[in-house]
């Protein structure tokens, strides 16, 4: 038997005491985690980013279960979702860049709006109270997936061999995939 303590904080209940630091830790500790996606390169990077994902699914079902949710898990939650599945993704969509086109710096900036729409889409979910049940846009977990999957593919000899050949082609290609995945993080479109 553990006792909550409820504190006021800027007009809002916050779960307190051992229940609510429970329910933190979880979130900071895949929070950790996450971090290492944006410095670590290649299979290791999928392989964390595919562990953030379990984390981050367990994290708010095990909230929920034991009744403990409250902001600062949420907003803790978003941040760590951010650094997984919106800074990651911009991580690996600049190594697909990388195998197609030398330009880092344009290949830098076109990547980093993956990281911007992302931040923008966590927003409007933490923001709208439509998405109790089901998502509107992307959700950037499913991005991330999409990125992690497009590493792999673009990796197969046959494809780095076509791209490399067709480089001018590819890279328009790439930033159309990169404005199209932003796109529908941001959309009204249920998912």
């Amino acid at each position: 038997d553990h006792t909550v303590l409820r504190v006021r904080s800027h007009g809002e209940e916050i779960a307190g005491g051992h229940a609510g630091v429970l329910d933190n830790s979880r979130v900071i500790g895949n929070f950790g985690n996450e971090t290492e996606d944006a410095v670590v390169r290649g299979d290791v990077q999928r392989n964390i980013n595919s562990g953030s994902a379990f984390f981050d699914f367990f994290d708010g079902m095990a909230a929920r279960a034991m009744h403990i949710s409250g902001p600062i898990g949420k907003e803790l939650d978003s941040l760590a979702d951010m650094v997984s599945f919106g800074i990651a993704p911009s991580v690996l969509a600049y190594q697909v860049f990388a195998f197609i086109n030398e330009d880092a710096l344009y290949g830098f900036m076109i990547a980093a709006i993956i990281a911007i729409f992302s931040a923008l889409r966590l927003a409007k979910f933490n923001c709208d109270e439509r998405q109790h049940l089901s998502f509107i846009g992307l959700p950037t977990p499913s991005n991330a997936i999409f990125w992690i999957g497009l590493t792999y593919v673009v990796r197969i000899n046959s494809i780095l061999n076509w791209t490399q050949q067709n480089q001018t082609l590819a890279t328009s290609l790439w930033v159309i995939l990169v404005l199209i995945m932003s796109a529908l993080l941001i959309s009204e479109m249920p998912m």
